[in-house]
């Protein structure tokens, strides 16, 4: 039996109503790239997740109603099998996490919303907050490929940026799961202890021991509310979230499954500043650079690196980037008395490299003028202007470029 018809519009709109204006003033929501979810035809949101867990579906869920789209999300079974809050989960779009409810959502033309990571991502302690990656899940990329070979979906990366914050995770494992009995009878893996658990549960405690309750019953209480509040918000920190634009094209429909998670784990993997700007690479005292095809070597005496970043590339798709790391590469320092250097420029249909062709500049070429001839040459415009750094190698050391 198909879930989709359980979904309420009216709710949702409820929700849209009052739900959203509180959230986005609680946690200051500012939300970049909506403009990328079509306005007809399926498509499929994939996400980080995070502690935030709950912001973060509603939030989409809301956006999505907002323009008029409608959203079914994938979730774990043990969701639906919690009375009273199976049912609202399916009421708002919830739908059993499986490769057949995913592809029915988007065969009817739908948006449907996965976050791969599942709770062990959204699970993982506070000093973690910043990965965002999910290199282990595989189903999505296969929903993805396979989706896309009868009609296009465009597949937009979503990112959020502090909802990891909002109740700091302190550690998390399937031993805490197996302690506490019950989430491991309902196949969650993986458990946490959260500040909000270890706050609420005290509470309870304090509040039971002061009415005088008998010791069973105050343990039970305090046991069931340390499950419930293991992803409740209690921190109001500042919340991005990021739509990008789709990884796929029509003309890039027959993309594999491992296209699919190597070009969404560059994005997800990829440093961001609180305001979602990608951070810049580290020039000038350089122990790190990139590795991009060996077969093929170019070797400069003297080599200029632009850093790109992300707010330059929104609509160029130009993105100097890493593969490969090459450690302790010695002889870095700013380039002052040479006679060229060069720029290589990266374009390809998914925002990382390939290049395209060298551009020779000459000595002393200030950030300015690179700037200026950028513009003119290409018709690119960068705010704030491109940073350049320089890169001085001796004979021992290569530069490798595809």
């Amino acid at each position: 039996m198909s879930e989709l018809h359980l979904r309420s519009s009216n709710l949702i709109r409820t929700l849209n109503k009052f739900l959203w204006p509180l959230l986005k003033t609680l946690f200051r929501i500012e939300v970049k790239g909506l403009e990328n979810i079509p306005k007809q035809g399926s498509f499929l949101l994939i996400a980080n997740h995070n502690a935030g867990a709950l912001i973060e579906s509603h939030s989409l869920l809301c956006l999505s109603a907002q323009i008029n789209r409608k959203l079914y999300g994938l979730n774990h079974p043990a969701l639906f099998k919690i009375p009273f809050v199976g049912t609202y989960f399916k009421k708002i779009g919830a739908i059993t996490a499986s490769k057949d409810a995913a592809h029915e959502a988007l065969n009817n033309g739908h948006g449907l919303l996965i976050f791969p990571g599942g709770n062990r991502q959204a699970l993982r302690p506070i000093s973690k907050k910043d990965h965002h990656s999910f290199e282990w899940a595989n189903g999505w990329a296969d929903i993805a490929s396979q989706s896309n070979r009868s009609q296009y979906a465009p597949v937009i990366p979503v990112k959020f940026l502090g909802t990891h914050s909002v109740n700091p995770i302190f550690f998390s494992n399937s031993l805490i799961s197996k302690i506490l009995v019950i989430p491991w009878i309902l196949k969650i893996k993986w458990f946490p202890v959260s500040l909000a658990q270890i706050i609420s549960s005290t509470l309870i405690m304090l509040i039971t021991y002061m009415f005088n309750w008998p010791v069973f019953l105050s343990l039970a209480l305090a046991y069931t509310v340390f499950l419930f509040t293991a992803l409740l918000p209690i921190i109001p920190k500042k919340i991005k979230i990021i739509f990008y634009p789709p990884i796929n094209s029509e003309k890039s429909q027959e993309l594999s499954s491992q296209q699919y998670k190597e070009k969404m784990n560059q994005i997800m993997a990829a440093k961001d500043y609180a305001d979602g700007s990608r951070k810049p690479y580290p020039f000038n005292g350089i122990e790190k650079f990139m590795t991009l095809h060996e077969s093929e070597n170019i070797h400069y005496n003297s080599q200029l690196i632009l850093s790109f970043e992300e707010h330059h590339l929104d609509h160029k798709k130009i993105l100097l980037t890493t593969k490969n790391w090459i450690k302790e590469i010695p002889h870095a320092r700013t380039i002052t008395n040479t006679n060229e250097f060069s720029f290589s420029r990266y374009v390809y249909d998914q925002p990382w490299f390939k290049p395209s062709d060298i551009v020779h500049f000459h000595q002393n070429q200030s950030e300015k003028n690179i700037n200026d001839f950028c513009h003119k040459k290409f018709n690119l415009s960068f705010d704030p202007p491109l940073r350049i750094g320089f890169f001085s190698e001796q004979n021992s050391h290569k530069m490798i470029f595809s």
